[in-house]
């Protein structure tokens, strides 16, 4: 039997959530031990969601219901006595907010090398200015030594608007080569296969401060989720 598209849409954000690692270029390591629902035995560092009450509009013009629903996403991680505990409240918010309504970016490069390109690094546009930091990096052929990679870059965090250029890594100039600019990739794809209809970040902050003897920090962040789907059909769309 199918699961229902409310639980696809979850089953993919839990997915998604795995991805917020240092190594993806992420603030904390958070995403190593993901969570669906989990209400006792979390493992730090941790990101568990929490699907809360759900409102439905019906659009009978387009005979479906819009569906939308409030998603509580709980981040923790061990505290270390000394280590400024606001500092990791505003890192694990801020991969919160990334990993589950950032904007990715692809962008299809040539004449990769001799300076590998990896995650993390920022590109420049060396025309454009434009900016973005490295997410991933996809080759299809060629080979860096020999200054001839052809592949993809994943992009987040982009400033500006990308055009047929080279592009720089701070000092290491004309690294690669591209003709056309960035390719959007909607944070609803991204985190929900294209299943979700909008994705909207509500609120969030410190869930708690550690007291004597405590060794966790924890911080929340709300999104409103919305989807369609047909009426009295939470199976399809």
């Amino acid at each position: 039997m199918s699961d229902s598209i409310r639980k696809q849409i979850f089953d993919l954000v839990e997915t998604k959530i795995a991805t917020a690692l240092k190594a993806n270029g992420y603030q904390t390591d958070c995403g190593l031990h993901p969570y669906y629902g989990a209400v006792a035995g979390l493992e730090v560092p941790f990101i568990n969601f929490l699907p809360g009450e759900e409102s439905s509009l019906p659009e009978r013009e387009y005979r479906r219901d819009s569906r939308t629903v409030r998603v509580t996403f709980e981040a923790g991680m061990q505290y270390v006595p000394g280590e400024k505990v606001s500092d990791l409240v505003e890192d694990m918010l801020a991969d919160l907010i990334e990993v589950v309504a950032g904007q990715k970016w692809t962008l299809a490069f040539t004449s990769g090398g001799t300076y590998n390109i990896k995650t993390g690094h920022t590109v420049t546009g060396a025309t454009s200015g434009a900016t973005a930091m490295v997410e991933s990096v996809s080759l299809s052929t060629g080979a860096w030594a020999a200054g001839s990679v052809a592949g993809t870059l994943t992009l987040r965090r982009k400033s500006g608007t990308f055009v047929a250029e080279n592009l720089d890594i701070g000092t290491n100039l004309n690294v690669c080569s591209i003709a056309a600019g960035a390719t959007r990739v909607s944070p609803e794809a991204s985190t929900a296969g294209s299943l979700v209809e909008e994705i909207v970040y509500i609120g969030g902050g410190a869930r708690s401060y550690p007291e004597a003897g405590d060794d966790i920090v924890g911080c929340y962040a709300e999104f409103n989720f919305t989807f369609y789907t047909l009426p009295g059909d939470p199976y399809n769309q």
